[in-house]
């Protein structure tokens, strides 16, 4: 039975259309994994995220950088308390109105006579499926420590907490971004390498 890449020989496909329809299974072009299967290898173009998000964490630091005093540096980080205790507030009161639906369901459940003995069953599985789901999704331990914790955060802390964040941010793009181009540059001489072996002409179109 023919594979996606065989396929085509039945219909004369050329030595070089096969070799580079075959490259396409290997590391060098995953970034066409997406693409149609016919598209021939390309070479990388290379990616912006990184970049993009180097460049929001220079930025940021360079923000938080200018906060030179104590003010400034304790008001950002009284926004930063805030918007984390407005976050937390809006999960704890999520999942006390979910757990509200899933134990009036609950009930409903329990209320429920099954028709048949054959029927116990679905009755036990429908209340299993709902407190195992409360169990995970509607437990607010986490919500509760956590604005218990925020409501004795101290601000100034709290800024240094951002700044280490973004210049720790910055490094982490900043290796990834030099990582990601070392291996663009290597996929790139693969396939490039693979074109010349084969006599054809790139056509990056």
């Amino acid at each position: 039975m023919p594979t996606g890449y065989t396929a085509d020989i039945e219909n004369d496909i050329s030595f070089e259309d096969y070799a580079l329809s075959c490259a396409r299974a290997f590391g060098a072009c995953m970034h066409q994994r997406e693409s149609p299967s016919k598209e021939k290898p390309k070479l990388r173009t290379g990616s912006d995220y990184h970049a993009n998000a180097l460049s929001e964490a220079k930025k940021t630091i360079a923000e938080l950088e200018a906060m030179a005093g104590v003010n400034d540096r304790t008001n950002y980080g009284k926004k930063i308390i805030e918007a984390e205790e407005a976050s937390n507030q809006k999960s704890f009161n999520k999942k006390i109105v979910l757990k509200n639906k899933y134990d009036a369901m609950l009930i409903k459940v329990y209320n429920w006579h099954p028709p048949t003995s054959e029927h116990e069953q679905l009755k036990n599985f429908m209340i299993d499926q709902i407190v195992d789901t409360v169990k995970y999704d509607c437990d607010t331990k986490y919500d509760m420590d956590r604005l218990t914790q925020l409501s004795k955060a101290n601000p100034l802390d709290k800024y240094k907490e951002a700044l280490r964040y973004a210049y720790k941010n910055a490094e982490y793009h900043e290796t990834e971004l030099m990582k990601s181009r070392d291996q663009d540059q290597d996929a790139n001489r693969w396939i490039s390498v693979l074109y010349n072996s084969l006599g054809v002409e790139y056509d990056s179109e």
